[in-house]
């Protein structure tokens, strides 16, 4: 059976690769180290491109959390970086969770907080962004 092999054309609002992201900004441990970085940290020295991130340490919920983001952003067809909203118990359901869910709700809050507070400063030889990692 052959399938097509083209992966879908992604939007250009990810400010980092999510290879370089997912491996560089969130960390391996289920709970964020509760660390806060005041100044730039450079973390991702990789094949031209360098990383450095401000802000609070970021675990695999903070990751899951961004790339449901991200996908919510694709399936609703958003080619760009123009502000969006999504609504929290659709994000809760991409991750697994139930919506209508209190104590759930409160947790994504949290962690899409810390992504806001995050800023990043990316530069590759194609792209270079500066600014928080949510918006």
């Amino acid at each position: 059976m052959k399938t097509d092999a083209t992966p879908p054309a992604f939007p250009i609002i990810a400010p980092v690769p999510l290879g370089i992201a997912r491996s560089a900004l969130f960390g391996v441990a289920k709970r964020a180290a509760r660390e806060t970085h005041a100044r730039a940290v450079p973390i991702a020295p990789y094949r031209g491109a360098h990383l450095t991130a401000t802000g609070p340490g970021l675990g695999q919920h903070h990751a899951l959390a961004w790339q449901a983001i991200l996908h919510w952003a694709i399936d609703a067809g958003i080619q760009d970086s123009r502000p969006f909203t999504v609504a929290a118990d659709d994000l809760l359901r991409l991750l697994g969770g139930k919506g209508g869910d209190s104590a759930q709700r409160w947790r994504l809050g949290r962690w899409l907080t810390e992504l806001a507070a995050t800023r990043i400063v990316y530069r590759s030889d194609f792209k270079a962004f500066e600014g928080p990692l949510l918006a």
